[in-house]
């Protein structure tokens, strides 16, 4: 249900609400997913933010 929301594995919700709420208690619990989403939107899109950066780096 969440997963396809996010787009994230269950697996992963899953770790990153029990570290998260290891961390930081109940905050941990409400920021982990969407924490968890943007590392991942991150960490799939590595090109697209530096050529955000530096736009001199785009190819056209």
């Amino acid at each position: 249900m969440i997963g396809s929301f996010t787009g994230l594995n269950p697996i992963i919700i899953l770790v990153s609400l029990l570290i998260g709420a290891k961390l930081a208690g109940i905050l941990g619990l409400v920021i982990a997913v969407p924490l968890a989403s943007v590392i991942k939107t991150l960490w799939d899109n590595p090109k697209a933010e530096s050529s955000r950066e530096n736009p001199s780096r785009r190819k056209s």
